[in-house]
């Protein structure tokens, strides 16, 4: 009971307190954006420009102020009357004065009041019928309407009424035509203030909202459009030529505007986007953004062809260790060269994994490489232009990185760093190794709605990661199956060997292995062309060179092999290719497939002897003499398992 009463005035206290402190707080007032200012203060201008020009317009276009007032006949009628009142004696002059007012009065308001009816009083007559007269002009009065004329009366001593009308028609037309122009004048000053109501709002809100209304909508129809130019220049055009008369600081301001802020951020988030998901989300990010619906990132994939391209860093985990936060910048560099050479050849970055990169090149024409699927047998005759050139393109790719990698300062340098070579080996290089394939896939979103991957799922996936595993162990930098072999063109063909059919783990089918010979030793260090560029500067000269080799490529002017055979880099790499040692050893290659193990073990033996770091020769010779002393396995069927995964 005690304890109750005592609490119930704390609690109150509490309650003051808190009264107090709520009380005490400052409501924020959200402060006021600059484009809005800016449209109030040009609005509140506007406004008062309008009001006063109004109003000395209507005080300066009254009628009073352009047309007199008529006076003259009243003050010459009674003239008039005066001198009839005076009597007889002064009939002449008042004959004389009447004359005057006939005339004199015609002649001098004959353009806006002309006399029109005179009535008077004759002072030679007595008789009171007869003491008055009149007088009409044209035009009648009968024809005037009552608005048309005005008329006075003024009675004489003797009860005479003297009447004059006058007609108003000519000054009712004149301050007619005065008020229309009025009123045309306050609505063209009406139509001006409303063009510059609309002109500020269309500048500062409706040009800038449009514009990003064109940017979301090309980002639907080309969500890839986002990671280049052509989104960010959508409507830029339009822009240009309205800002062309202004001066740099007027534009400079324009940019600090929120409506210009929030432009180049749809673009970046777009560009986000784009470089996030790449081009197997470029349906999730086109059907979220053109649907009106919740945000759902969980589309069902589709059925693709594709050819697989993975390759992986080597010896990442001890250069890791050696470069610590500066393994970052070592990745980037490598990524950079890999993913923008993948993008000249008309392929795609997917995934980043680590040390891993994951390229696709999408086939122009999937229906085509699916009917080939099905009949189990692919060949590049069976195949459309587009998709010949998406094939060679991969292998020439990744050729291009291997050379880079192997060229460039800014990467060779890593080669000589002590620490990475107490980390790893004295020896060390920066290595790649690369597995081509190519085979159907599930395209889709990976995950849930807290993160997702746009990727693909299928074993061709995993077969193009298992072949770059395999470099180690063929001592090769690349390695193509027989899939990826099947679809180039001649000519490339001829520069890939086949080395050995295998199977690989989680799959009975046979693939073939083929590899390009290379050399990376004889390569001259140079410098990346784009290493020092701005990274616009960079993104442009890339696009302009891309969409030459299309052009080139699509309209017959060169061909992949050309492009081949010309290269520099390339021709670097192949340098010492030679083609009497690969004869021997096709040959030697055969025996082995045939099941004459010792015939082709000599053979590998003496070429071996010949290139001790010939990586598929050393690989077979391992397989045929070391591990099987030269005997055939009774169960042979032209194909082994690979030991490696």
């Amino acid at each position: 009971m005690y304890g109750s009463e005592n609490d119930e005035p704390a609690a109150q206290n509490d309650s003051s307190e808190n009264e107090s402190l709520l009380s005490d707080e400052e409501v924020e007032i959200p402060e006021e954006s600059k484009i809005s200012k800016i449209l109030s203060d040009k609005t509140t201008r506007t406004v008062v420009i309008l009001v006063l020009t109004m109003l000395f317009s209507t005080q300066l276009c009254q009628p009073d102020n352009f047309l007199e007032t008529v006076y003259v006949h009243t003050q010459a009628l009674k003239h008039l009357v005066q001198i009839y009142d005076l009597g007889d004696e002064y009939n002449e002059d008042y004959v004389k004065s009447l004359e005057h007012f006939k005339n004199e009065t015609r002649k001098d308001d004959a353009e806006l009041y002309p006399l029109v009816f005179l009535q008077f009083g004759d002072p030679n007559s007595t008789f009171s019928m007869a003491m008055i007269k009149d007088q009409e002009w044209e035009p009648r009065l009968v024809d005037l309407r009552i608005d048309e004329y005005n008329s006075i009366t003024i009675k004489a001593e003797n009860g005479v009424d003297f009447i004059a009308a006058y007609s108003m028609k000519t000054s009712s037309q004149l301050e007619a035509i005065i008020n229309i122009s009025r009123t045309t004048f306050i609505c063209l000053v009406l139509s001006f203030a409303s063009i510059f109501f609309t002109k500020d709002a269309q500048t500062l809100v409706l040009d800038p909202l449009e514009r990003m209304i064109e940017k979301v909508k090309l980002m639907a129809q080309n969500p890839l459009a986002a990671a280049t130019d052509e989104v960010e220049n959508a409507g830029v055009y339009t822009y240009a030529i309205k800002t062309e008369n202004k001066d740099e600081k007027t534009v400079e301001e324009e940019k600090q505007y929120e409506t210009a802020v929030l432009e180049r951020a749809i673009v970046k988030i777009g560009h986000l986007l784009a470089l996030g998901l790449g081009e197997a989300g470029g349906m999730i990010i086109a059907q979220n953004i053109s649907s009106g619906g919740d945000l759902d990132p969980m589309i069902p994939g589709t059925k693709t062809y594709c050819i697989f391209g993975f390759c992986i860093i080597d010896d990442f985990v001890e250069t890791t260790e050696a470069l610590e936060t500066e393994i970052m910048m070592y990745v980037n560099k490598i990524a950079e060269i890999v993913h923008s050479c993948v993008d000249k050849y008309r392929g795609a970055p997917n995934k980043n994994i680590g040390e891993a990169f994951l390229c696709v090149w999408k086939f122009y024409d999937p229906d085509e490489i699916e009917q080939m699927d099905m009949l189990g047998k692919y060949s590049n005759k069976r195949m459309c232009k587009e998709n010949r050139i998406v094939a060679d393109l991969s292998v020439y790719a990744f050729l291009k990185v291997i050379a880079k990698i192997n060229k460039y300062e800014h990467i060779l340098e890593y080669n000589q760093m002590e620490s990475i070579k107490k980390t790893v080996s004295d020896d060390f290089r920066v290595r790649m190794g690369f597995g081509l394939h190519q085979g159907w896939a599930i395209e889709g979103s990976i995950g849930s709605y807290f993160k997702i991957d746009a990727s693909y799922l299928s074993p061709n996936v995993n077969m193009a990661a298992r072949l770059e595993a395999a470099t180690k162990q063929f001592g090769t930098e690349v390695l193509l199956s027989g899939d990826m072999h099947d679809i180039l063109s001649d000519e490339l063909k001829q520069v890939c060997r086949e080395i050995d059919t295998v199977t690989v783990k989680g799959s009975i089918r046979p693939v073939r292995l083929f590899t390009v010979d290379i050399n990376i030793r004889e390569l001259v260090p140079s410098q990346d062309p784009m290493f020092h560029k701005g990274l616009r500067e960079k993104k442009y000269l890339r696009y302009k060179l891309r969409k030459m080799l299309f052009q080139s490529l699509y309209s017959g002017k060169t061909s992949t092999a050309r492009e081949f055979n010309t290269d520099h880099e390339l021709i670097e790499l192949r340098r010492f290719h030679d083609p009497e040692f690969e004869a021997r050893f096709a040959l030697s290659y055969q025996l082995y497939l045939a099941g004459d193990w010792e015939t082709a073990g000599e053979g590998f033996e003496e070429l071996l002897a010949e290139r001790p770091d010939d990586g598929p020769t050393r690989s077979l010779h391992n397989v045929i003499n070391i591990q099987h002393k030269g005997v055939c396995p009774p169960d042979w069927k032209g194909f082994r398992p690979l030991t490696s995964k």
